[in-house]
């Protein structure tokens, strides 16, 4: 039986929601009785707008839902962390927001705490404290920032909620806790040294899709 655009859609619903086409549909911005009939096939052909955004937030071609052909989703980040639905979600509110790059790194990074408590406490990445909780936690983590900030959005409007948050993009990497505020506050002596640790953080360049692939097949190689 040939895949079709329902069964491409329902792999997205399934890999990221865990079957939950409820959860899928606001992450994707597309009406859950959209989605479900698109996943069920009673909408064989939907409008491209509605494609596109499903396409867009998963990282896949338009031409992957619908021929097969072209960009399929991928499994890991740039960082070699796996894509979930709560990050795919959290991303769709940085985009609008129109968030930069250093923003939008900000923002990301708020979900890495419980995986660098992992790391410290197991002294390994791949320990099955990161495997298992710590990465629960983490996608716990993505879904509460993305619904704060959706919330932020509706009350505030998405221009003064970017412009809060790029003004205080590095208590934003750190997670608004107390060392966040008093390290960016006037009197500290580490602002000056946290901000240039920011600057030179988020001036990285980004790993583009293309690079994230091609470390893929490396690793895939050298196996």
């Amino acid at each position: 039986m040939a895949v079709r655009l329902k069964d491409r859609v329902r792999l997205l619903v399934d890999r990221y929601w865990q079957g939950s086409v409820n959860r899928a549909s606001v992450a994707l911005g597309v009406p859950q009785q959209t989605l479900n009939r698109i996943v069920t096939g009673q909408t064989p052909s939907p409008r491209a707008e509605v494609v596109s955004n499903i396409a867009s937030a998963c990282d896949v071609s338009a031409d992957w839902l619908l021929t097969g052909k072209g960009d399929a989703p991928l499994a890991d980040d740039e960082h070699g962390l796996p894509i979930t639905g709560a990050r795919i979600r959290l991303n769709r509110v940085l985009d609008r927001l129109e968030a930069g790059e250093s923003l939008r790194r900000s923002v990301l990074m708020l979900r890495h705490a419980p995986l660098w408590a992992a790391l410290l406490i197991s002294g390994s990445g791949n320990s099955p404290l990161a495997a298992s909780g710590a990465r629960d936690a983490s996608e716990a983590l993505a879904e509460t920032w993305a619904k704060l900030l959706e919330t932020a959005i509706e009350l505030h409007g998405a221009r003064h909620v970017r412009r809060v948050l790029a003004a205080n993009a590095p208590l934003v990497a750190l997670g608004f806790t107390d060392f966040g505020q008093f390290v960016g506050s006037p009197e500290s002596n580490m602002r000056a040294q946290l901000a240039k640790a920011y600057v030179d953080y988020t001036s990285k360049p980004v790993s583009t899709r293309k690079g994230v692939r091609k470390r893929a097949e490396r690793q895939k190689g050298s196996r």
